[in-house]
């Protein structure tokens, strides 16, 4: 049975005209092209990438709706003000709004959670030192932290040498470094890995090279529903034996399991930047190693993160599978990750056009709703340290320095402070 109802004459609308929508959008272009180049903001090969990229978003193929929130998001990525110091401003509380959010969550599975509690091989298996010490770490080091992704676009960047430059360097799930070294480096510091890595026996995960003899993290895309109890009898993969029998035969490695509140609670904090619904899919494996990298590192550089220069549909550099939806997300909130990084970035165009972008560390942030507490104090290399518990929570400390002066012997207040670091106990 056919629509009876009269079709109506279509109204006369500027938008009908297509050469019209050609002739704005060039204009626009060549207006901001024009606008960058007297500024001195880019350079020829950088607005030829950064049209590429754009116009690899607008006409790629069917016009779904994804690709129209894709471009929603990224358009949206800068903060709306001319004023440097007015964007420094925001940029930092930004910064510190993430910080506050994740200072109150669990990052690590503690040996005293039910049900675990209630198992003694997992109280065994959860108990381990803090991640940072892990690392090697000491809690004087000024940290330098490569974060390095999976992106085809890694390939040809030649960006191996100055990755192994920094003191700690993580990668991803079942990313290589052999064969590729001139683009990813050899150094691997930590690994943060999906639980399928561990469920499914085509990774290898008892044998291969790739997880031995460093941290490992892992996260299980646990419904946001589940409580813990819920979450042990039904992961998304099945794990936990595999995890349980990692730590019991090689009890010298450390391997952590993040608490699913944590990747929950930045799922929270993608959301509060979107006015829109958000799919109840958690971040992804990359966006939750760069948010733990910033809280234990001073520096942290973000290798293919962000769209470069190289901007492909080859979904990671080790393996052929071509994809757009690997850089857009087709699961993971990708382009809303993007978009967080993209406003903590303090990186220059340039860095970002060659593949790097330094991120915001939350060390900005450490001086915000400290709870003193001066009864707790402990020697270290000779001198006096205060210890002040943050949040009400022992995860997280800064320390004063008292040192005593040569001249009077009196002890006096040291201007530098030991920096915060999370305890992740396990």
């Amino acid at each position: 049975m056919t629509d009876a109802r009269p079709l109506r004459p279509r109204s006369p609308n500027l938008h009908s005209f297509r050469g019209l929508h050609f002739i704005l959008f060039f204009s626009t272009i060549f207006a901001i092209v024009t606008c960058s180049m007297m500024s001195g903001y880019l350079n020829w090969n950088q607005i030829g990438h950064h049209l590429w990229i754009l116009s690899s978003h607008i006409y790629n193929g069917s016009q779904q709706a994804r690709d129209s929130f894709a471009m929603k998001v990224m358009s949206s990525g800068m903060f709306n003000t001319s004023n440097k110091r007015t964007a420094a401003a925001m940029q930092h509380q930004l910064a510190c709004k993430i910080f506050r959010k994740l200072s109150s969550l669990p990052f690590t599975i503690n040996s005293s959670e039910p049900p675990f509690s209630k198992m003694s091989s997992w109280v065994n298996a959860l108990k381990q030192p803090r991640l940072d010490k892990a690392m090697g770490a000491n809690q004087d080091d000024h940290r330098t932290c490569a974060v390095v992704s999976s992106a085809g676009a890694l390939l040809g960047s030649n960006l191996g040498s100055e990755i192994d430059t920094h003191d700690y360097v993580m990668r991803f799930n079942s990313a290589p470094t052999a064969g590729f070294e001139k683009d990813v480096g050899r150094k691997t510091s930590i690994r943060l890995m999906n639980s399928q890595i561990l469920a499914k026996k085509s990774f290898n995960f008892t044998k291969s090279s790739l997880y031995k003899n460093i941290p490992l993290l892992v996260w299980d895309p646990a419904p946001q529903s589940l409580d813990l109890k819920q979450w042990f009898h039904h992961p998304d993969f099945d794990f936990f034996p595999t995890f349980l029998r990692r730590r019991q035969r090689q009890p010298n490695q450390y391997l952590y399991l993040i608490h699913p509140a944590f990747y929950w609670g930045l799922w929270d904090i993608l959301r509060e930047n979107l006015n829109e619904e958000l799919p109840r899919n958690p971040p992804s494996s990359g966006f939750i190693g760069l948010m733990l990298m910033l809280w234990l590192c001073d520096e942290v550089e973000a290798y293919e993160f962000l769209p470069s220069v190289r901007f492909t549909d080859l979904c990671h550099y080790h393996q052929n599978l071509w994809m757009r939806e690997c850089s857009t997300g087709a699961y993971h909130p990708l382009l809303l990750e993007k978009r967080i990084l993209r406003l903590l970035s303090i990186s220059t165009p340039n860095d970002v056009y060659n593949g790097r972008a330094a991120i915001m560390v939350f060390e900005a942030c450490h001086g915000q709703s400290v709870k003193h507490d001066t009864n707790r104090q402990v020697p270290i290399d000779g001198l006096h340290s205060t210890l002040f518990p943050l949040f009400t929570s022992s995860r997280y400390f800064v320390c004063t320095r008292i040192r005593k002066d040569q001249e009077s012997s009196s002890l006096v207040t040291q201007k530098s402070t030991c920096r915060m670091r999370p305890l992740m106990l396990g």
